[in-house]
């Protein structure tokens, strides 16, 4: 009998995606995000409302390319509390 959950993978459950990496940060990802930091920090001083609106983090999830978006959101935050602000970050 065929299990209806049971995804290509064939892990049950789960649909395949892009295989996302789920380890630590390399330099590659955390360049790409530092760039995009660069490049897009007016959005991240825009207030928390208008920042959700935009999702900012899926953008950033798009720019990287290996990371989802609630990857990017918490890398973000560990950032943010090791170095305040993101100019401490750039």
């Amino acid at each position: 009998m065929l299990e209806k959950n049971k995804a290509k993978d064939g892990k049950k459950g789960r649909k395949s995606k892009v295989n996302y990496s789920s380890i630590h940060w390399n330099i590659a990802e955390h360049s790409r995000y530092v760039a995009f930091l660069a490049k897009n920090k007016e959005l991240f001083l825009l207030p928390f409302p208008e920042r959700k609106k935009i999702k900012i983090h899926q953008i950033m999830s798009n720019y990287i390319k290996v990371r989802t978006s609630l990857q990017c959101r918490t890398h973000h935050q560990k950032m943010l509390r090791a170095y305040n602000d993101i100019d401490g970050i750039l």
